[in-house]
């Protein structure tokens, strides 16, 4: 049995699809399939739980960074988790987090780890800077 029939390679590619069509194509309602109503973002406490705060903090970021690309750059699952490295780029277009656009390029990395359950995300915790910090503002 190859790997792309295990829940392993199911629940990479379920993060592939919310990067892929989610974030970079602004479709939301994938949001709703994706996330459980009860997900937590352990790194994020403001943020709303389940598939609002997501699709709040999605909207955010395509507002202040409407050419955002996110590169997966390591993608690697065990059991429920999936860990993801990727580098964010866009340009500061927009108002972000009570940011004035400033027309810079931002460069960031990200560590991401999703806990997935029975094909929906559940929990997610992260390590990495804002888009709008002064590090990245200077990329």
């Amino acid at each position: 049995m190859g790997e792309s029939s295990t829940p392993i390679a199911e629940n990479k590619a379920l993060i592939v699809q919310l990067f892929e069509e989610a974030l970079h194509q602004g479709n939301l309602a994938l949001v709703d399939e994706l996330f459980s109503s009860d997900f937590v973002d352990h790194s994020t406490p403001d943020q709303a739980a389940g598939a609002a705060g997501v699709k709040a903090y999605f909207v955010a970021v395509r507002t202040g960074f409407p050419d955002i690309h996110v590169s997966i750059d390591d993608l690697i699952a065990e059991g429920d988790r999936v860990v993801v490295y990727s580098t964010w780029r866009g340009t500061h277009t927009g108002t972000y987090t009570g940011s004035a656009p400033t027309g810079r390029m931002v460069v960031r990395t990200l560590i991401q780890i999703f806990r997935i359950v029975n094909g929906k995300i559940v929990e997610e915790w992260n390590e990495g800077r804002d888009l709008t910090s002064d590090s990245m503002m200077n990329a």
